[in-house]
């Protein structure tokens, strides 16, 4: 036999669970309505000029004898097995072709730094996207 203590205890869990699940519904509308709705998005994405690239193979230099620290990063660079061969702006527009494709795909319209007056028009929800440096290291 359950005691009124028990009876009131279970009632107020019942609407305590139940006001639980009934206050997020219209959270869960509003973001299911902004999902679905159509909105223009617009990007203005800028992109470094150059690469970083670091080889972090230091043990080179104990073995070519390399003590002039001035010297390190030459030396590096000119025995690294990838890095020397980059070359930056054909890996920077491959990366931008990929990156402003992935970003239409979302549904984006992007604008690169050739379209900064035609950005400053669009009326819609809008981004500034600055990838400030890309580095590649060697190890």
């Amino acid at each position: 036999m359950i005691t009124h203590k028990r009876q009131y205890i279970l009632l107020i869990i019942t609407f305590l669970v139940g006001g639980l699940l009934l206050s997020c519904n219209s959270e869960r509308k509003f973001a299911a309505g902004f999902v679905d709705k159509k909105i223009n998005r617009s990007a203005l994405v800028f992109f470094p000029e150059f690469l970083f690239k670091t080889n972090q193979k230091t043990f080179l230099l104990d073995s070519l004898g390399v003590t002039d620290e001035t010297q390190f990063d030459s030396v590096l660079m000119a025995n690294s097995k990838f890095l020397q061969y980059l070359n930056d702006s054909l890996f920077i527009a491959n990366y931008a072709f990929g990156f402003t494709k992935e970003l239409s795909a979302f549904g984006f319209s992007v604008f690169d730094e050739h379209k900064v007056a035609e950005f400053m028009e669009v009326d819609s929800n809008a981004f500034v996207i600055n990838i400030a440096q890309i580095e590649l290291e060697e190890t």
